[in-house]
C-alpha cells in the first residue's frame, strides 16, 4: 500500500444476506491514512443497531451501522479526525424518516464530543434537502453544496435522475479547503471525492 496504512472496522460478520454468508465474512468501513500523519486513536462508534441485532436486507430491514473515527495529528503537530460513514439504507426513498433523524444526532453527537477539528464524509444515503442532511451540516461546511457538484454518482447509478446525490463532505471552521471535486474515474456507482485542505 505504499505510503498508506489501513483502519478496517467490521460493521457485520459472517452474514451480509441468506446468498452472501460464510465463516470469516467482514463488511464494514475503512479508512486509508498517509503514513505521515501520526495516527493517535481510532474508534468505532455504533449508530444504528449493534453487533448481534437482527437484520435481513432482502426484506428491507438494514444491517448495524457504525462511525467510524480515526483521530491524527499532521507534520507540523496540528490535532484533527476524520470520519467515515455508510448510512442507514432502506428500501424506499432517501428521504426522513426517525431512524435517520436520530441517526444524524448520534454522529454529531460523537463528533462534537471529540473537541478537535473533524471532517465527515461517506455515503449517507440521503437526499441534499432532508432535516437530517441539516443536522449533519449545521455550522459545518457542506462541501458538495459549495463546490455546486452536479452529482455523486457515476453512470451506472439507474435511478441518477431521482437521487444524483448520496455522498457528502462536511468540515469544520477550521477546516480550510483548498479545492474539492467529484473524481471521473468509474469504480462504482459512487464517484471518488476529493478534498485538499489547510488547518488553521
Amino acid at each position: 500500500m505504499g505510503d498508506y496504512r489501513f483502519v478496517y472496522n467490521s460493521n457485520v460478520v459472517d452474514t451480509l444476506t441468506s446468498k452472501i454468508s460464510q465463516p470469516g465474512l467482514r463488511y464494514g468501513n475503512a479508512i486509508f491514512v498517509r503514513k505521515n500523519l501520526r495516527l493517535r486513536a481510532s474508534q468505532n462508534h455504533y449508530i444504528v443497531k449493534y453487533p448481534g441485532d437482527s437484520f435481513d436486507l432482502e426484506g428491507g430491514e438494514d444491517h448495524p451501522r457504525a462511525l467510524q473515527v480515526v483521530q491524527l495529528t499532521d507534520e507540523v503537530g496540528n490535532d484533527f479526525a476524520v470520519a467515515n460513514y455508510h448510512g442507514y439504507w432502506s428500501n424506499g426513498p432517501k428521504t426522513d424518516d426517525e431512524v435517520r433523524l436520530e441517526q444524524s444526532k448520534r454522529i454529531r453527537e460523537v463528533l462534537d464530543g471529540l473537541g478537535e477539528p473533524f471532517i465527515l464524509c461517506g455515503d449517507f444515503n440521503l437526499l441534499p434537502t432532508t432535516k437530517s442532511l441539516d443536522i449533519l451540516r449545521a455550522g459545518l461546511t457542506d462541501m458538495v453544496q459549495k463546490y455546486e457538484l452536479l452529482t455523486t454518482r457515476s453512470a451506472l447509478y439507474k435511478r441518477i435522475d431521482y437521487a444524483p446525490f448520496a455522498d457528502y463532505v462536511f468540515a469544520g471552521p477550521e477546516v480550510r479547503d483548498k479545492s474539492f471535486q467529484a473524481l471521473e474515474d468509474v469504480v462504482s456507482d459512487h464517484l471518488a471525492l476529493e478534498l485538499e485542505l489547510d488547518l488553521v
